[in-house]
């Protein structure tokens, strides 16, 4: 009898055992598991390492060259019923070119060119017309936005903009009788063709066309 108890005793050692061993087993994986997990692995690996591998988009290698040509029926601001008109063309509220100002005239020709770097089409080139005064603030004349995401590219395009009041003083004469119209010509250079990774320098006017400090 004591025998026979002592093979149930080791039966009962050895079933524990086995049941100790399988609940420490992790579980079977499924067979799709393993294939969804390879799936990824394979996916991950053929994914860039970081961002900067990214080619930069062609809206940001972009680059206008713009002449300021001339300008029709502009308001008269002196005494003498003429003005001494010069333009300015600001961009994201900066000033980055200057025309010379012509003296005593409403049909001023300016025909001057500039070039820019654009970092994005996703903004407009504010033109601003001013008369020159001497003896107290220039006066402004009228003012006109270039919206960047609507010019072609490839080609020279001339464009006539009508100039719109930008303060409270100048709706009246708008009303009346408009204040004036610029005339322009762009060329959109796209310069995409190289693909080229970032890093990117900030956008910088040419240094033959910089703006003097005292111009902002």
């Amino acid at each position: 009898m004591v025998e026979g108890n002592h093979s149930s005793i080791d039966l009962l050692d050895d079933t524990m055992s086995d049941s100790v061993h399988l609940s420490d087993t992790e579980p079977a994986v499924p067979e799709e598991d393993v294939r969804e997990e390879e799936w990824m692995d394979t996916v991950s690996s053929n994914m860039p390492e970081a961002a900067a591998e990214t080619p930069i988009s062609k809206s940001s290698n972009m680059k206008l060259e713009l002449t300021i040509i001339s300008g029709t029926d502009l308001l008269s601001r002196d005494r003498n019923g003429l003005s001494d008109p010069y333009v300015k063309v600001k961009l994201q509220d900066k000033t980055i070119y200057r025309t010379k100002v012509i003296e005593k005239t409403l049909t001023p020709t300016w025909d001057e060119t500039f070039m820019l770097h654009i970092d994005s089409r996703n903004q407009s080139l504010a033109i601003k017309v001013f008369d020159r005064d001497k003896f107290s603030g220039d006066d402004f004349m009228g003012m006109a936005l270039v919206d960047l995401s609507a010019l072609q590219t490839g080609r020279p395009t001339d464009l006539m903009v009508e100039l719109l009041p930008d303060s409270c003083d100048l709706e009246e004469e708008y009303e009346e009788r408009g204040l004036g119209e610029i005339h322009m010509r762009y060329l959109l250079h796209d310069e995409s063709s190289t693909v080229v990774c970032p890093p990117i320098q900030e956008p910088k006017v040419n240094n033959a066309f910089s703006v003097p400090a005292d111009f902002y």
